[in-house]
């Protein structure tokens, strides 16, 4: 990734969270094309974009129902990048978790 993209990258992801309270109905009803692209950050190999794609998978775990949300989840283990799937696998582990408690 050279520099120029790693700017777009993080300049887009912190656009994404200014904005997410005021366009969440927006995000909610795109979320298939959101998280891709969040969750594709997760196996950067730049610690800026990995952690921008963290907080952004995190305000996406906290803020979205899990019944719109699972479903990007599983896609994003099924077909993301290994780096990325681990991480998924933990989130999801974790929202399981405080589903069925």
């Amino acid at each position: 990734m050279s520099e120029s993209n790693l700017k777009v990258a993080t300049g887009s992801m912190s656009i994404f969270l200014d904005l997410f309270e005021p366009l969440k109905f927006l995000f909610e009803n795109n979320l298939g094309i959101i998280c891709n692209s969040v969750f594709s950050g997760l196996s950067s190999t730049k610690a800026e974009v990995k952690e921008k794609s963290e907080e952004c998978t995190q305000r996406l775990l906290k803020e979205v129902d899990v019944s719109l949300l699972m479903q990007y989840i599983c896609q994003g283990i099924l077909y993301a990048l290994p780096k990325s799937r681990v991480y998924l696998v933990c989130e999801l582990t974790e929202l399981l978790e405080g589903i069925y408690e």
